[in-house]
């Protein structure tokens, strides 16, 4: 039997330092001339092409496609500026957790994540996190994070030859927000919920994951649910 890991990124295996937020709203200032902020707007699980697009419909500008992949190309220029200021690590436990499972010939790892894919590129790869991560669904596959899940199922099942699309209990969707937990369980995944990030453990327990977790310091719990996932409903 196969199983397939699907994680988000900030706030689940990294925190960027608010990387991303500055160098989206730095693009703004580029790309439109505007000084934009997100005064009344909750990131946290967000995709970026939701972020984008609210930032745009917010200050009334024009969101063509042509509009919105100049304004993706010169965030993600911005990004990798950003990222080489900030102060970007991984969560302890993370790197260790992440090369364990890279040496499991029974599990795949990919990501689920809001991130666009150049995004998610420049984050991990000035942490040497790519080379767990050989696929995966992210922001500009779609707004709607719930619209990702079945992305990455399909993007996964023609890489390794498995039909995760038919089997979601051996699916685990890992993210730090409700939104991640929603995600998966619109897939039938199991879900786990892990407090390192954006939304406090007592806010995670209330979209009910499979496994609420504080950080990834102690992973037994962990590697429990993955080799024995069959009392834990989705």
């Amino acid at each position: 039997m196969k199983s397939l890991l699907l994680w988000d990124i900030d706030g689940t295996l990294i925190n960027a330092d608010g990387a991303g937020c500055r160098a989206v709203l730095q693009a703004m200032k580029d790309c439109f001339g505007v000084e934009a902020s997100f005064d009344g707007f909750e990131l946290a699980g967000r995709t970026d092409r939701q972020i984008m697009e609210w930032l745009m419909v917010s200050h009334n500008l024009e969101n063509s496609k042509e509009i919105f992949q100049q304004f993706s190309a010169r965030y993600i220029e911005c990004l990798n500026r950003e990222i080489l200021l900030a102060n970007i690590h991984t969560y302890k436990g993370v790197e260790s957790i992440l090369q364990t499972l890279h040496h499991r010939d029974d599990i795949f790892q990919g990501l689920l994540t809001g991130n666009l894919s150049g995004a998610a590129r420049v984050k991990l790869e000035c942490l040497d996190l790519c080379r767990y991560f050989s696929f995966g669904a992210y922001g500009e596959d779609g707004a709607d994070r719930n619209t990702l899940g079945p992305i990455a199922l399909q993007r996964a099942s023609r890489q390794h030859g498995y039909d995760f699309e038919t089997e979601p209990d051996r699916v685990y969707v890992i993210g730090d927000t409700d939104r991640d937990i929603v995600c998966g369980k619109a897939i039938g995944a199991v879900t786990i919920a892990v407090a390192t990030g954006f939304h406090s453990k007592e806010r995670l327990a209330t979209a009910n994951p499979t496994l609420l977790l504080d950080d990834f310091t102690e992973p037994a719990e962990f590697f429990a649910i993955l080799n024995d996932p069959l009392p834990y409903p989705a």
